[in-house]
Order: C-alpha cells, then structure tokens, then sequence
C-alpha cells in the first residue's frame, strides 16, 4: 500500500500562495513568514481547508527538517 509517510513531528505543513508566495494564517490572512503562518497536522487536513475556503492556486507545503527545499501538493 502507498501513501504518504510525513507524519513526523519536526515537519512544517503550510499552505503558499503560489503567485505572491505568502503563507496563509487562520482567518484568511496571507503572511510573508512560513513560520508566522498556520501549522497544519496533516495533508489531510490542509487539502479538505483549501476546499472549504475555496483556495485555488495554492501549494500545500510539507518540510521536514533537514530538508533543502520545498515539498509539496500543488492545488489548482
């Protein structure tokens, strides 16, 4: 069975705006820091926000420690 495996607890999940590259706060509100964004536990989770927001062109962001750049689920 495949399905993705970043669970771990140093991983940062956010969700970038891909065309000005701010990150999204609660309450609708884009940041320019990852770290003053919203933390999410899960793909899960930030996939079904993005569908209930409405949020279109967005990248769901996954960063592991250690990690030199960006993974991620584009949502268009």
């Amino acid at each position: 069975m495949m399905g993705f495996m970043l669970r771990s607890q140093s991983a940062r999940r956010v969700i970038r705006n891909q065309a000005t590259g701010l990150y999204f706060l609660e309450g609708g509100r884009w940041v320019e820091s990852p770290d003053a964004a919203t933390q999410y536990n899960s793909l899960v989770e930030m996939a079904d926000l993005c569908r209930e927001l409405g949020l279109t062109d967005v990248e769901l962001i996954v960063e592991t420690e250690g990690d030199e750049a960006d993974k991620g689920v584009t949502r268009q």
